[in-house]
């Protein structure tokens, strides 16, 4: 029975290689296809046209990459042993932003945000890479498989997942393309610097989610409805509490942090920054309740639900962009997000018999917490651009 299992395990790893490395050399040409076109889409300028093109192949570059290193993380998953790769991921997240502010004093203008994303990706992949190959030395496994009826399986299994990641990808990366498309390529690096403080935190607290899907996983396999709320309140207590305080500092000290790298006019205005931590906020719990889905074995449904939250988020976001403008983006997240967390968690009530009523008034009371902080901030004014008071 072990010796099976064991077959299994490495002709599933063989196909989740090979599946990955499909899928990647896939989406690299489907978007090297457009690629001659993309900056005309944006309405850039001629004289940065050439910049915008090289952005954008080395922006795909790192999404294939990035795509490889998601799919590759199944074996940590596997192995319950995510602290490495979630340390690796810290240290190459820091060295990401480091690499960025590097790329753009050397004078790479445009390309240097590219380049950032280009530099995480490959630090990602080197690292976590290094590490599964040394751990599966370690455990002395052999060669993964190829089996074409595995691959077959995995890849019909893995359509509705795949297209959520699409969805995900696409309302997760496409504001400032849609900004330069439908409004003003300029208002575009505005919206991108004035979210950026709030995006990268949450970049950190998001790995927390990643972090915990082989324990719910198992946990949810016991079938034991007392231990799986058990673990649900004290996870979501701790990735909650975080997930709002990380939001409110960034609401407090973008501004200031903006003022400091590259001016306040670059920086979008309060009402902009309250819109996107808003719509981070709602993203960042979708995603939370979304894994809880899929960790719970209802991975279909969800990706299902993802693909309709996409599809509706493009179609609230064209209808409202003109008259919204610039805050069109964020209010369709939040409008979005809002309707299909609703049905999220009504699924983990209704099939996996979740306490749903714990964490409604958990994010209520966080929400309650963090207001007055909120108006506090805004009634004082105090002027943080000063260093002394920052």
């Amino acid at each position: 029975m072990v010796y099976i299992a064991d077959i299994l395990f490495f002709r599933l790893a063989g196909a989740n290689f090979y599946t990955a490395l499909l899928m990647a050399i896939t989406l690299f040409l489907l978007g090297l296809s457009i690629a001659p076109f993309v900056s005309e889409w944006v309405n850039a300028e001629e004289t940065i046209q050439h910049s915008i093109t090289i952005a954008y192949i080395i922006s795909l570059a790192s999404a294939t990459i990035s795509l490889i290193v998601s799919l590759m993380g199944a074996f940590p998953q596997v192995w319950q042993d995510t602290k490495t790769i979630g340390l690796i991921t810290t240290v190459v997240n820091i060295l990401g932003i480091i690499s960025l502010i590097l790329y753009l004093y050397m004078g790479f203008g445009v390309v240097s945000l590219a380049l950032g994303y280009f530099t995480r990706s490959i630090l990602n992949l080197f690292g976590q890479g290094t590490w599964i190959l040394m751990k599966w030395k370690k455990l002395n496994l052999s060669r993964p498989r190829f089996d074409l009826i595995v691959i077959k399986t995995l890849l019909k299994d893995c359509i509705y997942p795949f297209l959520s990641k699409i969805s995900g990808v696409i309302m997760g990366n496409s504001q400032s393309f849609i900004i330069a498309m439908f409004i003003n390529p300029g208002l575009a690096a505005i919206y991108d610097i004035t979210s950026k403080i709030s995006s990268v935190s949450c970049n950190f607290v998001g790995m927390i989610n990643g972090s915990f899907f082989g324990l719910f996983s198992l946990t949810f396999a016991t079938k034991d409805r007392r231990e799986i709320n058990k673990l649900i309140r004290r996870v979501s207590t701790f990735f909650m509490t975080l997930l709002f305080s990380v939001l409110l500092y960034s609401l407090v000290f973008t501004k200031p942090f903006v003022h400091f790298w590259v001016g306040l006019d670059k920086y979008g205005g309060d009402l902009l920054l309250l819109f996107i931590v808003a719509s981070i906020l709602i993203t960042q719990l979708k995603q939370y309740f979304n894994n809880l889905l899929y960790t719970g074995g209802l991975i279909n449904k969800s990706a299902k639900l993802d693909v309709i939250s996409m599809i509706l988020y493009v179609l609230v976001l064209v209808a409202i962009v003109k008259p919204a403008q610039i805050y069109a983006i964020p209010i369709a997240t939040v409008v979005t997000g809002v309707l299909f967390i609703g049905m999220y968690l009504r699924l983990l009530k209704k099939y996996l018999k979740v306490d749903i009523h714990f964490l409604l008034k958990l994010s209520l009371n966080l929400l309650l917490i963090v207001i007055p902080f909120t108006l506090i901030h805004f009634l004082l004014k105090i002027n943080l651009n000063y260093f002394y008071n920052f």
